[in-house]
């Protein structure tokens, strides 16, 4: 007889290998697109946490003005001297510790307004050149070490064992 057929199991032992040729690279795609966002969540808490720590250092050193054009070159050396240098910044931020913008921060009034603007390098040249632009915020009352005016109707009220007594100023 020559009408013969090869057996089915070569044919699907065939077919599992051009499917898994196919699957593999776009599942550790994935896997490296998902890796990348916990590399990202973890930039973020380090440069949050040294904003934090840069705008309570600055709630009392900028107390004494209320536009320092300093305040920006300030801001960025107290972020920087909080990031360690082998902070995950250093590796995933384009351009190190040194890629993290703080331009637009803004001093005035009576808070800091701190902006970090930065980008984080996608892994291994996926999606071409794009990178992940990240913003974080922060904002902080200066402390000025006034206390709050006391309005000229006040009263003062002692009160004593056998009733109330008033004084006006």
């Amino acid at each position: 007889h020559t009408d013969q057929k090869a057996p089915p199991c070569v044919c699907m032992r065939a077919s599992y290998m051009a499917e898994c040729a196919v699957i593999i690279p776009f599942f550790a795609g994935f896997m490296a697109l998902l890796l990348f966002f916990f590399q990202a969540l973890l930039v973020q808490q380090e440069v949050g946490n040294a904003m934090l720590k840069a705008g309570r250092e600055m709630a009392a050193v900028e107390c004494e003005t209320d536009d320092k054009p300093g305040g920006v070159f300030l801001a960025k050396a107290m972020i920087l001297l909080n990031l360690s240098e082998d902070s995950p910044a250093e590796q995933f931020v384009k351009g190190g510790r040194q890629g993290i913008s703080m331009v637009r921060s803004d001093f005035s009034g009576d808070y800091i307004s701190l902006r970090a603007d930065y980008k984080i390098k996608f892994p291994i040249g996926l999606f071409g050149k794009l990178d992940l632009e990240i913003t974080q915020k922060l904002k902080c009352r200066k402390w000025t070490g006034k206390k709050l005016k006391k309005s000229a109707e006040e009263e003062i009220v002692f009160i004593t064992k056998k009733g109330s007594v008033y004084h006006r100023k």
